[in-house]
């Protein structure tokens, strides 16, 4: 069967040795002119045939449901030669022969030749006038065809020669056709009389009838019958639909009109002409060729390119030699074409390498392609991948699906519908069935906070992916102290070690980095002196502040701490952490008003430090100023 989709597929142009019949249709059961013909099947766009295909038979076209059967031309034809020199010598060498003379009408009437079946009848009805097999299959023929009153007088012939079911059944099928149901029931008694289960469902044909005529009545009484002799029937549907329908208009007299009720009707199926889909095809292929060729050379020009910064401070990136601000964890939409471009970020960014990218996409595919690219130069950024679904019953929807992408400078993604933007409440769908959408997020901060990146990165590839991930961070942006504590929970005591080692030596002095090393070291090495470490840090860079904290923090005897801490807030340059040291030793001797005044001093020189903060909040409570805790 052919079929198109907004005016694109296949489909059927030009008719030829056109045949028609009146009769049911075997698919949608309507009585209407069926048709047959000869055609070619085309490949259509916008309902302009535009490629030739197969010739084609059409056998009995409905004009209504369109339905029928097709077969190569070529064939059709071969086989109608060939049989039918086979069952003329069949009938000339045995003229007498009552199934060779049925073959004949069969073969005939199965290439719904009409010609050559009207000619032969009245020939066969003479020679077998009183073979009531031949006089049946004449009045079958007829009944296909339609033609109701010279088929009922065959098989009323046949029956009077010889009573046989099968006969019986057709002139009760043929009666309903012509709205006697009570004849049909005649011819129908045998399935009552003989209680023949299998043939109950003949009965609800019977009872069809009965209500298109509104005797509603009998419509029961036959539907009692159908039961009777096939209980299962009584649960099927359609029969309780039936039932239902009768009930609902019985004494009404209202007619119902059934299955077997239907009106024909004309059916222009394409151009008659088969030329003219020729001419119309060559100028379309043409336009739709130039069309094509257009929009690939037009979408390689002008890509979907979308930049990405993964980290939290704006750099500018050049993409051959032209500058593009990248704003702090956002995307943004930006004019780039398909080819080779060289990444490089100016002075005073992060310490990102140059490197060279490419976008590339077939070139005869194009056009079918939705591609979106996300440039990212940092390699950091956490891409959120998710699909919805949409439909008409949210009860009945899929599950929808998701993935983080990280670790490329470069994607690609296809068929991307809403790229950095939120799905929609609803969609526009055609049919019943559920459509699907596609959508690019950044994850940070999104849907999840820096502090999870790691375990969301370890659960979507594996524990080296997030460690690597995170340790490229720490490169690029090391203040960002929360990426430092996650790879602790990702990596051993060595490798952490090996990781942040080159960052200790930094300038100025990464405290948290520090703390961390020494940390990890006084549990996985506690018997490394990291106080002779510090000592030897600290006189490589005398009077630094910092290193006077950190070093007072891996010192075994309090009194010294306290004098380091002391000796790293009176400087010029006062470490904050020196504060955040004294005030720690001052709450372990519960001296909160003491601990309270150095870490308002660190909240003072660091108020976004979130540790200053919260143990600030901490000693407010505890020292009792509730009013300014509150605040």
């Amino acid at each position: 069967m052919p079929n198109r989709v907004n005016g694109c597929g296949t489909w059927y142009y030009g008719k030829q040795d056109l045949s028609e019949r009146e009769g049911a249709c075997p698919h949608c059961g309507r009585v209407v002119r069926l048709s047959s013909f000869s055609t070619r099947q085309w490949i259509s766009i916008l309902f302009v045939p535009v490629i030739p295909l197969q010739r084609k038979r059409i056998l009995d076209q409905c004009p209504l449901c369109t339905v029928h059967r097709a077969v190569s031309l070529k064939s059709y034809e071969v086989s109608k030669e060939a049989l039918y020199k086979q069952i003329r010598e069949q009938t000339s060498q045995n003229p007498k022969d009552p199934q060779a003379a049925m073959e004949q009408l069969r073969i005939y009437n199965q290439f719904q030749d009409w010609p050559a079946l009207d000619r032969q009848i009245p020939i066969t009805t003479g020679a077998f006038s009183e073979n009531a097999e031949v006089l049946c299959t004449i009045g079958c023929i007829l009944y296909h065809r339609n033609l109701l009153d010279e088929a009922a007088e065959y098989l009323l012939q046949s029956l009077a020669i010889h009573e046989d079911p099968e006969t019986h059944e057709v002139l009760g099928f043929l009666y309903l056709r012509q709205g006697d149901p009570d004849s049909a029931a005649e011819h129908f008694r045998f399935i009552m009389d003989g209680r023949i289960c299998e043939k109950a469902p003949i009965l609800s044909a019977l009872a069809e009838g009965y209500q298109r005529l509104g005797r509603h009545e009998e419509a029961l009484t036959v539907l009692d019958w159908a039961v009777h002799l096939n209980p299962a029937m009584e649960k099927q549907k359609a029969y309780q639909k039936q039932r239902k329908i009768s009930e609902k208009n019985l004494h009404t007299g209202k007619p119902v009109k059934g299955g077997f009720a239907g009106n024909g009707g004309r059916f222009r199926f394409g151009p008659s002409n088969p030329r003219l889909a020729w001419a119309l095809g060559g100028v379309v292929v043409f336009f739709l060729v130039g069309l094509y060729i257009y929009t690939a050379i037009d979408r390689g020009a002008h890509p979907a390119v979308y930049l990405v910064n993964g980290l939290s401070r704006d750099y500018t990136v050049q993409i051959d030699q032209r500058p593009f601000t990248a704003s702090a964890e956002a995307a943004q939409k930006i004019d780039l074409p398909e080819g080779a471009h060289t990444l490089s970020v100016q002075e005073g960014g992060p310490a990102i390498e140059s490197q060279t990218i490419e976008m590339k996409s077939n070139f005869w595919i194009r056009p079918f392609r939705k591609l979106t690219y996300v440039i990212n130069p940092d390699a950091v950024a956490p891409l959120f991948w998710s699909q919805s679904y949409y439909g008409p019953d949210p009860q009945k929807l899929p599950e929808g699906d998701s993935r983080v992408h990280i670790g490329e400078t470069l994607y690609h993604f296809r068929n991307i519908d809403y790229p950095f933007e939120p799905f929609p409440s609803q969609v526009t769908i055609s049919g019943s069935k559920p459509a699907v959408r596609q959508r690019l997020s950044l994850l940070i901060p999104e849907v999840v906070n820096k502090s999870r990146l790691g375990s969301v990165v370890e659960r979507q590839y594996d524990r080296v992916k997030a460690a690597s991930i995170l340790s490229r961070h720490l490169i690029l942006e090391p203040e960002e102290s929360l990426y430092l504590y996650s790879l602790a929970d990702l990596t051993s005591p060595p490798q952490l070690v090996e990781l942040i080692g080159p960052g200790l030596d930094a300038v100025p002095v990464r405290i948290d980095w520090h703390r961390m090393y020494q940390e990890t070291m006084e549990k996985s090495r506690p018997e490394y002196d990291l106080a002779a470490e510090y000592r030897t840090r600290l006189d490589t860079q005398p009077g630094n502040s910092a290193l006077e904290y950190l070093l007072g923090r891996v010192m075994h005897d309090p009194k010294e701490s306290a004098r380091l801490f002391r000796q790293a807030v009176e400087g010029p340059n006062p470490c904050p952490y020196g504060y955040y040291g004294l005030a720690f030793q001052q709450m372990a001797m519960a001296d909160y008003e003491g601990a309270l005044q150095n870490y308002q001093k660190a909240f003072q020189l660091e108020p976004d430090n979130e540790s200053f903060a919260v143990m600030r909040y901490t000693m407010l409570v505890a020292a009792g100023h509730y009013e300014e805790a509150a605040d």
